[in-house]
């Protein structure tokens, strides 16, 4: 019970946090959205977000789970504030930092719908906005 309930208090900071992420984005103060995505993952994840940036994208689910026994939940939590930082570097014309989130947001997501036994509308929906970010920054790229 007392782990039910820690998840869903997890779940709804980062709820908090990715609103108060976006609302900073909406006005243009880039800093300080950026200041409140780097506290999200240290007070989340409880890891700086550099450590996420050197895992590669093919490797990102089986190191996380394998290496450092990331769970379901800290892969949710992941796969969001990366979606977030995706949009925040899209936001800010940061064009390969921007893709380099949203793919692995997507491999995050993608490994979530297969293996989490649970459909989230929320997750399809940032997964097709997703796909779509990333084949225009990829059109960009050429």
């Amino acid at each position: 019970m007392y782990q039910k309930d820690y998840i869903l208090r997890m779940l709804e900071m980062l709820g908090d946090f990715i609103a108060a992420i976006f609302a900073r984005m909406r006005r243009k103060d880039y800093e300080k959205a950026e200041e409140l995505l780097e506290n999200s993952y240290q007070t989340l994840l409880r890891t700086e977000a550099s450590f996420f940036y050197i895992i590669p994208v093919e490797k990102l689910t089986s190191t996380l789970i394998e290496e450092h026994h990331y769970t379901n939940n800290h892969l949710e939590i992941l796969s969001e504030l990366l979606f977030a930082e995706a949009e925040l570097r899209f936001a800010e014309e940061k064009w390969e930092q921007s893709l380099h989130c949203f793919q692995k947001a997507k491999v995050l997501m993608e490994f979530l719908e297969q293996n989490s036994g649970s459909m989230s509308l929320q997750r399809q929906n940032n997964l097709s906005l997703i796909t779509n970010r990333i084949a225009a920054l990829t059109k960009k790229r050429e």
